[in-house]
C-alpha cells in the first residue's frame, strides 16, 4: 500500500539521550541495550522476544523512539537490515473477508529482517466495526501472531494506553510475546517550551527570553484543548508563530507578539485561531 512508510535511515541524527524528557524510556531502553550487548559479549544465542508496546497519547515521541530502537537493533546485529516499516492498524485490513490475510502477509514480508511499527494498534481491536469479534480484525491478528512466533521478527504496537492493552483480550497469547510495555507520558510545560525553542533553533531563530513566561502560559492554555498533541502541537505552534512573525518583522527573534491570538488576522493564512 502507498500508505506504508519504510525508513531505512534515521534522518534526524539526534540520539535518544538528547531528546527532551522521556527519562523513564531512556532508562528502560538503556537497560535493554546493555543486556543485548552483554549477551553478544558472552555469545549467548538464546532467543528473546523484543516486541514492545509503546503506550501513550499522540505526540509523545513513540514514532521517533521506534526509529531509534530499530537503528540500535541493527547496530547491535539483532536485525539484518536498518529499516522500519511504519503502518497503522487500518493499513492491515482488507476490503473483504479473506483479503486481509494477503494484505498482512505483504506488510510482514516487507518488515522481515527489520522492525514493524503499528501505530493506532488499538484499531485491531476496536474500529468502525464491532469490538473484538470482527472477522477482518481476527484475520489480521492471527497472521500477526504467526509472525510473532519467531523471535527474530520484531513488532512495536503503539497507541493509547488502555485501548491498546485490549489487544491482550483479543488474543491472550500476545502478552507472552511482548518484551515490555513502555509508557510515554505527556510532556510537562517546561519540556513543551524546550521542544518549541528547539524548533526555532533548528532554522536559526530564537525566542526573546523576556517572552518566556507569556509563551509558557500560552502553552498551558493549549493543553486544555482536547486535540492537544504534545510535541506535535509544539511543532504546529512554531510554524504558526513563524508565519505570524514573517508578517510583521524581518528580524530573527521570536517573541510573544508572534503568538497567533488575533481573530481574522490575514497573516494566519487559515492555519487556525488560538483565541483563548
Amino acid at each position: 500500500k502507498d500508505l506504508i512508510k519504510e525508513k531505512t535511515k534515521n534522518k534526524n541524527k539526534v540520539k535518544l539521550e538528547e531528546l527532551v524528557g522521556l527519562s523513564n524510556i531512556k532508562e528502560e531502553l538503556d537497560k535493554l541495550y546493555k543486556y543485548l550487548e552483554f549477551n553478544k559479549k558472552i555469545k549467548n544465542t538464546s532467543s528473546v522476544y523484543l516486541n514492545l508496546f509503546f503506550l501513550g497519547n499522540p505526540g509523545t515521541g513513540k514514532t521517533t523512539v521506534a526509529r531509534m530502537y530499530s537503528e540500535k537493533l541493527f547496530n547491535l546485529g539483532i536485525i539484518k537490515e536498518n529499516k522500519i516499516i511504519e503502518v497503522t492498524a487500518n493499513d492491515l485490513i482488507g476490503e473483504y473477508v479473506g483479503q486481509t490475510k494477503d494484505v498482512v502477509r505483504d506488510v510482514l514480508n516487507k518488515a522481515r529482517n527489520g522492525v514493524l511499527f503499528i501505530d493506532e494498534a488499538y484499531l485491531l481491536y476496536n474500529n468502525n466495526y464491532s469490538k473484538g469479534n470482527n472477522p477482518y480484525m481476527e484475520e489480521a491478528v492471527v497472521e500477526l501472531m504467526k509472525y510473532l512466533e519467531d523471535p527474530n521478527n520484531i513488532v512495536i504496537f503503539a497507541g493509547y494506553t488502555e485501548e491498546t492493552r485490549k489487544l491482550y483480550d483479543m488474543n491472550p497469547g500476545l502478552k507472552s510475546r511482548i518484551y515490555k510495555e513502555i509508557i510515554f507520558s505527556d510532556y510537562n510545560i517546561l519540556e513543551l517550551y524546550e521542544i518549541l525553542t528547539r524548533e526555532f533553533k533548528i532554522i536559526g531563530l530564537e525566542i526573546d527570553y523576556k517572552s518566556k513566561n507569556i509563551i509558557i502560559n500560552y502553552i498551558k492554555n493549549l493543553k486544555f484543548d482536547k486535540s492537544f498533541g504534545n510535541a506535535r502541537t509544539m511543532k504546529q505552534l512554531a510554524q504558526k508563530m513563524i508565519m505570524e512573525h514573517a508578517c510583521r518583522s524581518n528580524d530573527l527573534i521570536i517573541n510573544e507578539k508572534d503568538l497567533p491570538v488575533i481573530k481574522n488576522n490575514n497573516c494566519l493564512m487559515g492555519v487556525g485561531v488560538y483565541d483563548r
